[in-house]
């Protein structure tokens, strides 16, 4: 029985692996390209955030002014 439990549980790490895999594969994110791309995203997507300004009662409610 316990060899039937082992091999149930390498096939399941096996498949979980695969899976992880294939989908950053259909990510991009395993070639040097898709990386640059995946980069570059973020990197605008953050910078969209900085660059506005933020309001006296939004920066209250975050404690940001006393």
């Amino acid at each position: 029985m316990e060899p039937m439990v082992f091999m149930g549980g390498v096939i399941v790490v096996a498949g979980g692996i695969w899976t992880v895999v294939d989908l950053l594969q259909d990510a991009g994110l395993l070639t040097e390209s898709g990386k640059q791309q995946a980069k570059v995203r973020a990197t605008q997507a953050c910078s969209g955030f900085r660059s506005r300004d933020i309001s006296s009662s939004t920066a209250c409610r975050a404690g940001l002014l006393p």
